[in-house]
């Protein structure tokens, strides 16, 4: 058992195995969030009702703490509070100018296109006008996304300029700055790379083969493990010259790439661990790694365990409901009785409205699973998901 205190900023469900993880290995938890029914603060020793991007606040609760660490999972939304209290504080961690670079898409992007990594044709906008002059000299199909925002929101495929207006809006919309990007559209299989950094030094833990609804959003409705990817040593050195070219030093990724004739190209790279249970469930379950102990350590000054303990297949996948308001679920328990089921977990319940799928926010629910390759887990996943029937009235 350790001792020594935390600070996890965040106490959403995602952030809640993190703060779990560090009680049971004996560290005393603090976790800061704006919402006082938090599913995390069922864990932490002590919390604070606080906006998690209000990095003044962190600080002052780090200070008055007397923390040993500072660390969050799973949110964009707090790495610049993360990087801010761990830089005020001397503590290990992410540098507050990395932070900026990845939080800041268009930063993102012009730190790779420097770096020749990935590269993706872009320009940053803040009018309809400036967003078609970009469209146009990049080409249709094209990406409209907000440059600071999360979970897929906001963001279009945009096949023509008939819609590109209606997309720009959507974007600045969801966008705290009001900026705005217009990319180039990258056609091939999309992955992401989960990867922990620590003294410089990268390594990967695993690959994820994705499952998205597809244009115009591309919300993501299933993750698997290994990818059909995994082994191929382009990915890996992708990750690692992001990495290096967005300054990342002491902090764990979450690298999205999509798979181009020309080679990896280069979606996004969060400095944090990927959402949607893949790094809580999907990466031990196929691996054997610990992520959530991990980061804790790295966030320590230790150095973590990395080693692959087995190779296995794991998977989630999404419930697709049609807009409505939820007037009755069935199949929760059967779900949870498939062999190989891990977890059966509902984001929503009767008499919620479930809105159009346009970001990870509109999902209704999910299901974890496992199994011996990634394609057993996969059929594990779909034959739970399919025992869950969701009766929406519209």
């Amino acid at each position: 058992m350790m001792s020594g205190k935390v600070l996890v900023v965040g106490a959403g469900f995602l952030q809640s195995f993190v703060i779990r993880k560090a009680g049971e290995m004996g560290l005393t938890v603090i976790a800061v969030d704006r919402d006082p029914t938090a599913t995390g603060f069922d864990w932490a020793h002590k919390k604070v009702i606080l906006d998690i991007k209000d990095h003044i606040g962190c600080l002052k609760i780090a200070q008055s703490e007397q923390i040993d660490a500072v660390l969050s999972v799973c949110t964009d939304l707090a790495v610049k509070s993360v990087a801010f209290v761990a830089e005020s504080l001397g503590l290990p961690g992410l540098s507050t100018q990395a932070a900026r670079v990845c939080t800041n898409k268009a930063l993102m992007r012009e730190a790779l296109t420097r770096a020749k990594v990935g590269r993706v044709a872009f320009g940053k906008v803040r009018s309809r006008e400036e967003a078609a002059g970009v469209a146009s000299s990049i080409g249709f199909p094209c990406i409209v996304k907000p440059v600071d925002s999360v979970g897929s929101r906001g963001v279009t495929k945009v096949d023509d300029i008939s819609v590109l207006a209606a997309a720009f809006d959507a974007a600045a919309q969801a966008s705290s700055s009001g900026d705005v990007i217009v990319e180039e559209y990258i056609d091939g299989p999309e992955i992401s790379v989960e990867a922990v950094t620590w003294n410089g030094k990268t390594t990967i833990a695993a690959v994820t083969d994705k499952v998205t609804s597809g244009p115009p959003h591309f919300v993501e409705l299933g993750h698997t493990q290994p990818s059909v990817f995994s082994r191929e040593r382009v990915v890996s050195e992708t990750v690692q010259s992001c990495v290096h070219a967005l300054g990342i030093d002491w902090s764990a990724t979450h690298t999205e790439l999509r798979l181009a004739k020309e080679g990896p190209r280069v979606m996004e790279v969060g400095a944090r661990l990927g959402g949607d249970r893949i790094t809580s469930d999907l990466v031990p379950l196929s691996t054997g790694i610990d992520l959530m102990e991990a980061v804790i350590l790295v966030s320590l000054g230790r150095s973590p365990q990395m080693t692959p303990r087995c190779e296995k297949g794991s998977a989630i996948r999404y419930l697709r409901v049609p807009p409505g308001r939820i007037t009755a679920i069935r199949g929760i328990e059967s779900a949870g009785s498939v062999e190989g089921v891990t977890d059966v977990h509902m984001d929503m319940s009767i008499g919620e409205t479930v809105p159009q799928l346009r970001s990870s926010l509109d999902r209704v629910g999910h299901v974890v699973a496992r199994g011996s390759d990634a394609s057993c887990a996969a059929r594990v996943a779909e034959e739970a998901l399919a025992r869950i029937e969701v009766e929406v009235k519209q």
